[in-house]
């Protein structure tokens, strides 16, 4: 062979060794010296909560650059919250990542999570196995994919959203300066994950344990430990919002772990390995045989019961061995590590445990090599039903028997509307007692010259509470004797009384002149007391379905009495409270269904056995006569009642009024026989808003009140109406309203009424007083209250005086309204039909804006149809029907119809039968088209 061909051969080698090493360089020359040649999946702790996942990457490349290598794209990085204030996350990379200055390792230990959706429901964490990784434990050999947060996270969020972590610990048996316990290894792990939900504010989210071999025993370890601490909410958190167990070859009755005994003995580590491994009968261990007896007692207590699904292999495994240079291997014989008895015994049978086999061996049970894997299909398949229910289970425990869950209490509120409370608990509508008044309800006390056989007295109330034999009790009195405050006290004794007994409930309501007319009916009474039966979810659940549903306000505040008494009914006989007081005040001030009411619960009184006690008072009526509740007693004020009232009320008198001036009030006050807590405050009303002050004025004044009430309430009216034309226009508003009207609503009532003449919105505004508290508490202070900027009669026998027509149409007066009722009715069609707002000129639309912002376009357009009784009420000479026309068919019609509708359609939509009859009665082509 001649030379020159060898020459270009060793020429051509050492070309082909250069591209080689130059190659090599290359490959290895990504982060600098290559440290690791296999994949590893890299944890990065103490990333600010305000980085975001783009922020990290962005970070991580931006180093990459520096060190002058290649950016990654691939890193399968996961990002999650590990407290209020710190991110972690995972990336899986063949190398060492640069300094990103921020905490990074491989060890995993304590809780990673390692996916987490933005509204998650769901926590999901799995434990691994003995001398296993957090990571390395749940990867599969073929592909290198760890499915807990490479495709589990897409999979599983289908169902719910859910947050997935794996928790890491070390057990290395053959650490020759470490000493384990598994029941040390358990707290361990508990500690860790309560302190981790304890800082994301997760305390209550649902848990799904999924746990490998040893795993298996720590979390059967950790929930027996919670469910045996007692007031510590934490250990309780966690205990109810334990749902779903999936073991994974868990050795409940031990283990077959091959030459471990012999591995670990005399080392710190001997006694877990002792625990664990089973003996050749395959009998549990002791320690094993405790920790299933604890845990069938954790079970127990658990309502409803923990889901448990056991998985079993189905394929040997081989078992470890130490080799000669010390280190251990698993070289030994085949054999199942945990037999489908140990895997599948967790100490009881039922149908919330079942058994799964899967044909892989004891390493592999928890490692899925895709998501096309059967195994893994059929794992998935499981959590999806545990994911899915887990929520609802969960927030049922943590709702008492009693208390309603969250989604139920805000279906509470919508049927508590207006709320139950409000009105009892402002002092402004509903006086409480006078401090030391009605003492003699509930305490002996000497019994006065004015208490007759009839007489309301302490044994007919101590006897209606506390017997089992007597069901109501009805208290009759004149207007003003204090009834409604007497009410108030009898609930508050009985609250006192009950003291939270779960056996007995309050419930009670208050008619009254301050409530809207709408509301005053018997179904709204009923309405309010089922509302307070069903605070108790064990009431709440015996609800109809259609009360409960997402349209149940609709349907609840529409039904009719019939349907809500026998609600009502059946809430009283399900016997969840063995006695229900009921209190109703001022039977006699509602008219609307009052009397079926009545009959209904005299029915239920009668019969033999009957859990409502039920107190009620109402002035002297036929319809309390004809329903014969019994037995009816007689309220008689004290005259120290009326004394320290007395007292009470002076106490609130300016300082111009000296003690000389407070003593001839209040004898002159006492020496009236026959006075009533109602008579008392009008008449210290009158005095307090004397303009100048001596007591021989005071003297005369009193004289010159009337003893009787109506008698006072006519002087006082007429001293009113003979003043000014808009007194009477706003008394006529505030009582014949169909609910109570603020100032500014009031101050457009009172210039349409006062000004009939008025068609247009530009002269009403012209004739609009202003009402201000203080000129108002001036001129109408004495039969008036202002609350909240709204202005009440004082008392529902004031209404009672100034619904009599003739009260309206004395001599003196600045304006006679011979229907004050049609007064009302006549200005909301006034100001509905308005002139300069029709809608069919250029720039209507924004004044009729400007009507809309008027307080008094709410009302007439909810309202404007109630003020007319009849057909007798429209006045075709008062152009009524002129009115009416544009608002319901002309230029007005769209301040109140969104589109053209008929007349028949309108008469239904407002409920409103003069306007049907209207039809038939009067021929007017206008009115009738399109009927």
């Amino acid at each position: 062979m001649s030379p020159e061909p060898l020459t270009s051969l060793n020429s051509i080698s050492s070309t082909c060794v250069a591209l080689l090493v130059g190659v090599l360089l290359l490959v290895v020359r990504r982060w600098g010296k290559v440290e690791r040649e296999q994949e590893m999946c890299y944890r990065v702790r103490e990333i600010p909560a305000n980085t975001t996942k783009a922020d990290f990457l962005d970070r991580f490349n931006n180093h990459l650059k520096i060190s002058g290598s290649e950016a990654k794209t691939d890193m399968r990085l996961t990002f999650a919250c590990s407290s209020s204030k710190l991110r972690v996350a995972t990336f899986i990379s063949h190398e060492k990542p640069p300094n990103l200055g921020y905490l990074v390792d491989t060890g995993f230990l304590g809780v990673t999570p390692l996916s987490e959706a933005d509204d998650a429901v769901v926590d999901i964490i799995a434990v691994p196995g003995l001398g296993s990784h957090a990571i390395g434990g749940f990867k599969a050999k073929s592909t290198g994919k760890v499915w807990l947060r490479d495709f589990l996270p897409d999979d599983i969020n289908r169902i719910a959203a859910t947050r997935i972590m794996t928790y890491g610990y070390d057990s290395a048996v053959t650490e020759p300066n470490a000493k384990y316990s598994i029941k040390g290894l358990a707290k361990a792990f508990l500690d860790s994950y309560r302190a981790f939900r304890e800082a994301t504010n997760t305390s209550r989210r649902p848990i799904i344990f999924i746990g490998h071999s040893l795993g298996g025993l720590l979390i059967k370890e950790c929930l027996s430990i919670a469910s045996e601490i007692d007031g510590d909410p934490q250990y309780s958190d966690f205990f109810k919002s334990s749902f779903g167990l999936m073991f994974f070859g868990v050795p409940n009755y031990g283990l077959r772990g091959g030459k471990l005994k012999e591995i670990t003995a005399g080392q710190l580590n001997e006694q877990i390995i002792r625990d664990l491994e089973a003996d050749t009968e395959s009998e549990p261990t002791s320690y094993l045989r405790e920790l299933a007896a604890r845990f069938i007692k954790c079970s127990k207590k658990q309502k409803p019961p923990f889901q448990i699904r056991s998985y079993y292999e189905q394929r040997k495994t081989r078992t470890v061995e130490k080799l000669a240079d010390g280190t251990l291997s698993r070289t030994g014989e085949y054999c199942f590590m945990v037999t489908e008895d140990s895997a599948c015994r967790i100490g009881f049978k039922d149908r919330d445990h079942d058994k799964q086999p899967l044909a892989l061996d004891h390493s592999d049970l928890v490692k899925f090599s895709s998501p096309a894997d059967d195994s893994y299909v059929r794992v998935l398949n499981t959590l999806n039903t545990l994911v899915g229910a887990a929520s609802d289970v969960v927030d049922g425990r943590f709702s008492s028997k009693t208390e309603l869950s969250p989604d139920e209490k805000r279906c509470w509120r919508e049927l508590n509307k207006p709320d139950y409370k409000l009105f009892k608990n402002d002092t402004r509508k509903l006086e409480r007692p006078v401090e030391g008044t009605l003492r003699w309800l509930i305490h002996d006390q000497e019994s006065e010259a004015n208490f007759k056989p009839d007489s309301l007295q302490k044994k007919d109330f101590i006897t209606w509470r506390d017997s089992n034999e007597q069901g109501c009790l009805l208290v009759i009195a004149a207007p003003g004797q204090g009834k409604s405050v007497l009410s108030n006290f009898v609930v508050d004794n009985l609250l006192e009384s009950i003291n939270g007994s779960e056996n007995k409930k309050v419930i009670y309501y208050f008619c009254n002149v301050k409530e809207d007319v709408t509301l005053r009916t018997a179904s709204t009474i009923l309405r309010t007391l089922i509302v307070q039966l069903c605070e108790d979810r064990r009431l709440f659940l015996k609800l109809p379905i259609g009360f409960r549903s997402n349209q149940g306000r609709d349907s609840f505040h529409l039904a009719q009495f019939d349907d809500l008494w026998t609600t009502f009914n059946d809430l009283i006989d399900t016997g969840v409270y063995s006695i229900v007081y009921c209190v109703i005040d001022g039977l006699d001030v509602y008219e609307t269904g009052i009397n079926d009411l009545l009959y209904q619960l005299k029915a239920l009184m009668d019969k033999k056995f009957c859990r409502l006690r039920l107190f009620c008072t109402s002035r002297p009526s036929v319809k309390e006569r004809e329903c014969s509740l019994q037995p009816q007693k007689s309220l008689r004020t004290p005259e120290k009642d009326l004394q320290l009232f007395i007292q009470a009320r002076l106490g609130e008198f300016s300082e111009e009024f000296n003690a000389d001036m407070k003593n001839t009030i209040q004898e002159a006050v006492m020496e009236r026989k026959g006075t009533t807590f109602l008579w008392i405050s009008i008449f210290l009303r009158k005095i307090k808003n004397l303009r100048y002050l001596s007591v021989k004025r005071i003297e005369e004044e009193i004289k010159n009140i009337p003893q009787e009430l109506d008698e006072l309430y006519n002087s006082l009216v007429q001293a009113i109406f003979s003043k000014d034309q808009y007194d009477v226009a706003i008394m006529v508003s505030i009582a014949y309203s169909k609910r109570p009207l603020a100032l500014t609503e009031l101050e457009t009532a009172a210039a349409l009424i006062a000004n009939p003449s008025i068609n247009r919105w530009e002269d009403c505004l012209s004739q609009k007083i202003q009402l201000r508290e203080g000129r108002v508490r001036e001129n109408l202070g004495t039969l008036v209250d202002l609350i909240d900027n709204r202005l009440y009669l004082i008392h529902q026998s004031l209404r009672d005086f100034l619904l009599q027509p003739r009260n309206w149409q004395q001599e003196d007066m600045k304006l006679k309204i011979p229907d004050p009722e049609r007064a009302l009715g006549k200005a909301c069609i006034t100001y509905l039909s308005f002139e300069d707002f029709e809608f069919t000129t250029t720039g209507t639309e924004g004044k009729a804006n400007k009507l809309r912002d008027d307080g008094f376009f709410d009302y007439t357009k909810s309202f404007w149809h109630e003020h007319f009784n009849n057909v007798n009420d429209i006045r075709e000479d008062d152009g009524d029907v002129i009115q009416l026309q544009r608002i319901l068919r002309g230029p007005n019609s769209r301040l109140l119809l969104a589109h053209e509708m008929s007349i028949c359609d309108i008469a239904i939509m407002f409920d409103a039968g003069w306007l049907a009859n209207l039809l038939y009665q009067m021929n007017h082509d206008a009115l009738c088209r399109r009927f």
